[in-house]
């Protein structure tokens, strides 16, 4: 149950580090920290659940040299984080972050970090009380490589994958998109390879099924199923 870290430099990897204890070694079956690097700087931030039972996460800088002292992060959830995902936004010079979290009660919740803290994004409270599911990775983020749009998802009850955007100024309302089945992993991948806005949504639901939908920065497209679908 202990998160460690290592750096590679090219060649190899440096020593481990240990940054601290999972408050219980079953939560090591729940991916409850994530690490990216701010893609204007030599840091990476570390965001995690650590030996914490309940809200708040922390995160550490690693300067390039250390990790620095371990910070709380305010969200309002009440229970502890059981995925956490982030993504760096990939302007030249940019310090933004974004974090998605789902919590043991299913809650989910989410902030953009600016080089200097964390942004509520002009909500203090649980965007959702009812994520499909508190143990699958049902949150995921990613930033429109054009706009620098962060685009937030997450698995709903139902057959819904929720999602709302933020460009930094304004923060959409929670919109739906229905997938066909209940989310059970929720994957976003954006084209980094081209100056536009799309996203690729998949989701893998409680049949066995494989959803896509393509976001074309405005709203998502067609949903579709693959043939290769574990039917």
């Amino acid at each position: 149950g202990y998160l460690a870290s290592q750096k590679w430099d090219g060649s190899s990897w440096s020593a481990t580090t240990t940054l601290d204890k999972l408050y219980n070694s079953n939560d090591s079956v729940y991916r409850s920290f994530d690490l990216e690097y701010e893609n204007g700087t030599d840091r990476a931030i570390l965001v995690s659940r650590g030996a914490r039972n309940v809200d708040p996460p922390f995160y550490a800088i690693w300067d390039n040299g250390s990790w620095s002292a371990t910070t709380s992060i305010d969200i309002p959830l009440v229970s502890a984080p059981r995925f956490i995902e982030l993504a760096s936004q990939r302007f030249s010079t940019s310090t933004r972050i974004a974090m998605i979290v789902v919590d043991v009660n299913s809650d989910i919740y989410g902030m953009e970090w600016d080089g200097d803290s964390w942004n509520d994004l002009g909500v203090s409270v649980a965007w959702d009380c009812c994520a499909s599911s508190a143990t699958k990775k049902v949150v995921d983020v990613a930033y429109e490589s054009a706009s620098g749009a962060a685009l937030f998802a997450w698995g709903n009850l139902g057959s819904l994958v929720y999602y709302r955007r933020w460009d930094g100024a304004a923060f959409t309302a929670s919109t739906t998109l229905d997938v066909g089945g209940v989310p059970e992993w929720i994957r976003l991948a954006p084209n980094y390879y081209s100056a536009t806005s799309t996203i690729m949504l998949g989701s893998y639901d409680a049949t066995n099924d494989i959803n896509l939908s393509l976001w074309g920065g405005s709203s998502f497209g067609a949903v579709t199923e693959p043939d290769f679908n574990n039917e």
